[in-house]
């Protein structure tokens, strides 16, 4: 046995990833290289550790859960999730996060609270689209002005809750996919 790290996300479709991919390029045009300037545009939920069996590479306890999940997301539609500007998260005095921001409508609301519950999310979660994660406030500095101006709204639906894997706390190594679960009118993949 080993362990690997499970992390449980949304992928935006093509289109609005590529429109997320302008504002990364922009912000690595004006402070290089920073954490999340490659990653693929996401709504991250949660990240598991579980024991993978070494012959099999199934993971313990989690594909129980998935299958418990793609019952669940098989019969509950996706709601179209709205952009609508900026915003940032403080990490300290010494670190920001700028991401797009998340319209939390009624029915968007409702949807990410019935996911927090499968996932058993605390309430401290704040759904977003990461842009820059985790940069300086300098850099930060130089970047919002700019973020502050514009006027970006996009909106999209999502097909699949996508889970990815890599084996736990091995920096070096990015993840990868592990399995998709449908949402009510899709078909697996």
């Amino acid at each position: 046995m080993y362990q690997k790290e499970f992390l449980h996300l949304l992928s935006l479709p093509l289109a609005s990833n590529k429109k997320i991919q302008l504002f990364k390029r922009s912000c690595f045009k004006h402070i290089g290289k920073y954490l999340s300037m490659n990653a693929r545009a996401h709504i991250s939920f949660a990240k598991f550790i579980d024991d993978v069996d070494e012959q099999t590479g199934v993971p313990k306890l989690l594909d129980s859960y998935h299958e418990i999940y793609q019952q669940i997301f098989l019969r509950v539609p996706p709601p179209v999730i709205k952009l609508q500007g900026f915003g940032y998260f403080e990490h300290g005095p010494n670190y920001r996060t700028i991401y797009a921001a998340i319209v939390m409508d009624e029915k968007t609301t409702t949807w990410f609270d019935f996911v927090k519950q499968i996932f058993s999310i605390g309430n401290d979660f704040n759904p977003h689209v990461t842009i820059a994660r985790r940069i300086s406030t300098a850099d930060f500095n130089k970047l919002w002005p700019f973020f502050e101006r514009i006027q970006f709204e996009d909106s999209f639906q999502i097909d699949f809750l996508t889970v990815l894997a890599k084996k736990a706390n091995d920096k070096e190594l990015n993840y990868q996919l592990y399995k998709q679960i449908p949402f009510a009118g899709q078909y697996s993949a």
